[in-house]
């Protein structure tokens, strides 16, 4: 998974079409609300619906994973 501030790349097998409306789940984190907005064969683009919302909470979460070398380390 690759982010940016106000999404993700995700890759997976078969995503869901561009347009759809579904939840990330993040492991240690919980659940973001996310729309699909582009999809390939083996990844999918996503918005998060309200990224203001979540921005503070995902933050916190990227630096304790980055400080304890978790899985959201490599992301930049």
């Amino acid at each position: 998974m690759e982010w940016s501030p106000s999404g993700a790349l995700v890759f997976m097998d078969h995503p869901p079409p561009t347009g759809s409306k579904a939840e990330l789940w993040i492991e240690d984190f919980g659940t973001l609300p996310i729309q699909i907005m582009r999809t390939g064969e083996y990844f999918c683009g996503v918005e998060f619906t309200n990224p203001a919302r979540h921005r503070d909470r995902l933050l916190d979460w990227l630096r304790q994973e980055s400080l304890v070398g978790g899985p959201a380390a490599a992301v930049r």
